[in-house]
C-alpha cells in the first residue's frame, strides 16, 4: 500500500514501489504482490483499477503498509483495516496515533522511565505578537540548537532552529501549529 493524501505522497510511492519491485522481483515465487496506491484525494486503486476500501478485506493476506506521514502513520489507514480483519506491516492504530503525535510521544516515554530532552509544548495560536519578534524572544531562553516540529503533522514538516538564522523566522511565520522545541 502506497501513496495517501498528505505531503509525504512522492515519499511512499518511492518506498511502495521499492517493496513492490521486490515482491514481484526477487520473491515473485513466495508472493502475489498487487500495487495497492492510494491517490492523493483518498481514493483506493488496485493494479491502477479504482477499488472500494471495503472490497480489499476480501482480497489479501496482508497488506505491507508502506504509507508515510498522515493517514499511513498517525492511525487513520490502521483503523480502516483493523476495522476490517486485514492483516497489515507495522503499528496498530493506537501505537501509530500515540507515535505521530509528539507531545503525547514524549509523555508516554517519560511515564515509562526513558529519558528525553528538555521540551516545552507551545501552542502557537496562542501567540500575540508578531511571529518574528516571538521567534527572537524565545530563542533568548536557549542558548543552542532548538528542534521544532508540529506536534501531529509530518516529519517533513519539521525544521531545525538555530540562531537567529532568516529561514528560522520565515518558518516561524508560518501558519500556526502546535508545536514541542527540544534543547
Amino acid at each position: 500500500m502506497r501513496g495517501g493524501p498528505n505531503s509525504e505522497y512522492e515519499v511512499s510511492l518511492a518506498t511502495g514501489g521499492s517493496v513492490l519491485a521486490a515482491l514481484r522481483g526477487k520473491l515473485a515465487d513466495k508472493y502475489r504482490a498487487y500495487d495497492i496506491l492510494i491517490d492523493k484525494s483518498g481514493r483506493w486503486h488496485i493494479d491502477g483499477m479504482p477499488a472500494d476500501q471495503y472490497d480489499i478485506a476480501h482480497r489479501f493476506d496482508v497488506i505491507f503498509n508502506a504509507l508515510h506521514g498522515s493517514y499511513g502513520e498517525d492511525g487513520k489507514v490502521q483503523q480502516i483495516l483493523e476495522a476490517h480483519g486485514i492483516k497489515f506491516t507495522g503499528s496498530d492504530s493506537l501505537a501509530s496515533a500515540v507515535g505521530m503525535n509528539k507531545n503525547l510521544s514524549k509523555n508516554v516515554f517519560k511515564n515509562n522511565g526513558l529519558k528525553t530532552p528538555v521540551g516545552k509544548e507551545i501552542d502557537s495560536s496562542r501567540i500575540k505578537e508578531s511571529r518574528k519578534k516571538w521567534c527572537m524572544n524565545y530563542s533568548a531562553h536557549f542558548p543552542c540548537q532548538l528542534w521544532s516540529n508540529p506536534c501531529q503533522q509530518d516529519l517533513r514538516l519539521a525544521f531545525l532552529l538555530s540562531g537567529l538564522k532568516p529561514n528560522w523566522f520565515r518558518l516561524c511565520v508560518k501558519p500556526p501549529s502546535t508545536a514541542i522545541p527540544f534543547l
